[in-house]
């Protein structure tokens, strides 16, 4: 299987990666929120970490109809719009996730005013919104309002490293993109957040963009770094389909076969616990990406097969691709 065929695919988007469990929840200035904020918020992330997103958004939109319109309850409810969107997103509700978030941002200006670190989430997830949809011009707008604020941990820069390194690779800009994330990494590492969720993700960034690159030798180390923090921890499904997928590809590239093979078959085995809003598009990729790497090793009935039954499971990809790995950037992290 040829590198070129493996990581390059012209002109191609695939919406499958705005994964919401990566930003912290937003518990920033908890002494601010009343028990009646503060427990139903919590309640909520909960449910999300368990998938129960239907759950979580009935509870969220419940606990913002209670709180009615005082004054005071600005930012609890510009806190539960944020975790709202989150929600929406995960159930593929895309422009109500979006409208929900822009209704916290303004919420939470008239709270804290514009200059504040609080707006700092908002923002990211309107950004994180705006990548999603390719609307690159609003995303650096918004990816610069939040450089511009007051900075309290070295997680809020790794978040915005992320974000401008995503943004650098949507414009082509890869060397500019690689400086961003390889911050990113940095500052979790600086701040001992090497084992989260958002770290493992900053390093599947940094991969994919170098399997594009066809620099498979740096991206396997990072890939194989990922899934070793993963057995340490809990990970978000969709991520380690995507690591998984990636070593498989990467494995194929270097005629690692056997490592290959056996990625990619760990992947097919967790692919339907992903979310459905992300399951379809990801499940294509690593059916098409399977498939492909069956026929190039000579299992070409092996390879119908499997490409029958992805069509079956997750519809016919109409895109006419060879599967690539830009496909697999992700769309930015939001919660």
């Amino acid at each position: 299987m040829s590198a070129k065929s493996l990581f390059f695919r012209s002109g191609l988007r695939i919406p499958v990666a705005l994964s919401v469990l990566f930003f912290p929840a937003i518990a920033t200035n908890a002494a601010k929120l009343t028990q009646i904020c503060d427990a139903p918020n919590r309640q909520a992330l909960r449910l999300m970490d368990e998938d129960r997103d239907s759950a979580a958004a009935a509870l969220l939109s419940k606990t913002i109809r209670e709180l009615g319109e005082p004054a005071g309850n600005k930012l609890c409810k510009g806190i539960s719009l944020i975790n709202l969107a989150i929600a929406k997103y995960r159930l593929g509700e895309v422009n109500a996730a979006e409208g929900a978030a822009k209704e916290a941002l303004a919420l939470m200006e008239q709270t804290v005013g514009n200059r504040a670190p609080e707006l700092r989430l908002p923002l990211q997830v309107l950004a994180a919104f705006a990548l999603q949809r390719d609307q690159l011009r609003k995303a650096d707008e918004l990816i610069g309002r939040i450089e511009s604020l007051p900075w309290e941990t070295r997680v809020d820069l790794a978040a915005v490293h992320e974000l401008r390194g995503t943004l650098l690779t949507r414009e082509q800009h890869k060397a500019e993109a690689e400086r961003e994330y390889r911050a990113a990494i940095s500052q979790r590492e600086l701040a001992g957040d090497g084992s989260s969720l958002d770290f493992e993700s900053d390093l599947c960034d940094l991969a994919i963009l170098y399997l594009n690159e066809r620099r498979v030798a740096e991206a396997l180390p990072l890939l194989k770094r990922g899934l070793e923090i993963s057995k340490a921890s809990p990970l978000n499904a969709e991520l380690r389909v995507k690591i998984l997928l990636g070593l498989g590809m990467a494995y194929s590239a270097v005629a690692d076969h056997e490592s290959a093979e056996r990625s990619f078959q760990r992947a097919v085995q967790l692919v339907d616990s992903v979310p459905p809003a992300f399951r379809s598009r990801l499940g294509q990729v690593l059916y098409e990406a399977y498939s492909s790497f069956l026929k190039n090793t000579g299992k070409k009935l092996e390879a119908k097969e499997l490409r029958n039954r992805g069509e079956a499971l997750y519809g016919h990809d109409t895109s006419g691709m060879t599967v690539g790995f830009d496909s697999l950037l992700a769309r930015q992290k939001v919660r």
